[in-house]
């Protein structure tokens, strides 16, 4: 789940969990009017991406300088 697909798109979780969750981030940021998010240890960019795909600012955190720049690197291929 952490490679992004040819075509920017990251690769699906199994059994269809990333619609879940999307859909459940979705209804929690429209109902509560959420607009940025601050992902506290990102890691290499899975959720960073969600969030911005759904309108949100994204900012990323991690401890590991080498998380944070594959997450940047990672979000570059995603566009």
């Amino acid at each position: 789940m952490e490679s992004p697909l040819p075509g920017g798109k990251p690769k699906p979780g199994p059994l269809g969990l990333d619609s879940l969750i999307k859909e459940f981030y979705q209804k929690l940021f429209t109902d509560n009017q959420i607009h940025g998010v601050l992902d506290c240890a990102c890691g290499t960019r899975r959720d960073l991406y969600l969030f911005h795909s759904l309108g949100c600012e994204a900012i990323g955190s991690d401890i590991s300088d080498s998380m944070l720049a594959q997450a940047r690197s990672n979000l570059l291929q995603c566009g």
